[in-house]
């Protein structure tokens, strides 16, 4: 729920009901920011990608990130991530999980021929330091058990090996924040 300025009182008056329940929203609000971002560094060891079809970036769910959300609930989902300069096209895109499924993407899927997101593709052959950020308003199927949990998902222009750099001076970053419900 977003901010709403309450209306101003005087010491002694009666504070109404619907007053009240402006101001304990606001401070459930506020108190519940914690909850609303998450975020994780892969820096364990440069890892491949070489999927034609799309795949999780890391299958063990690494770079998986969960958060509390209800439908309607805007997110952000940021990479920050160097890809060496192999061969391969890399088309990036992020996706909704529920049941370990890829439920719904943020952009057009990662599927042939090109797809994704267009802040994600990694041009073959030339080294690429990124930094991507998409933004996607959920709806009911994004969600399990109260809370959205989301993936980088990628594939290849072919079955050949591009390296991610996941180091301790170059750890690959994921971010995630819910942003809260749209409003007009």
């Amino acid at each position: 729920m977003a901010y709403t300025a309450p209306t101003t009182h005087v010491a002694g008056e009666t504070l109404p009901a619907a007053d009240y329940n402006v101001i304990v929203n606001d401070v459930i609000d506020l108190r519940s920011y914690q909850n609303r971002y998450v975020r994780t560094y892969f820096t364990t060891a440069n890892f491949n990608l070489n999927s034609t079809t799309i795949a999780a970036w890391k299958s063990g769910g690494e770079l998986d990130l969960t958060l509390s959300a209800t439908a309607g609930d805007v997110i952000s989902f940021t990479i920050d991530v160097y890809a060496g300069s192999e061969t391969p096209t890399i088309f990036a895109d992020f996706a909704t999980i529920v049941s370990g499924t890829n439920q719904s993407f943020f952009g057009a899927g990662v599927t042939s021929p090109a797809g994704g997101l267009s802040s994600m593709v990694f041009p073959g052959s030339i080294e690429v330091f990124k930094g991507a950020t998409a933004f996607k308003t959920l709806v009911s199927g994004d969600i399990s058990s109260g809370n959205v949990t989301v993936r980088p998902v990628y594939r290849t222009s072919t079955a050949t090996n591009r390296t991610i750099v996941a180091t301790t001076n170059q750890p690959l970053i994921v971010y995630m924040r819910n942003l809260g419900p749209v409003t007009t």
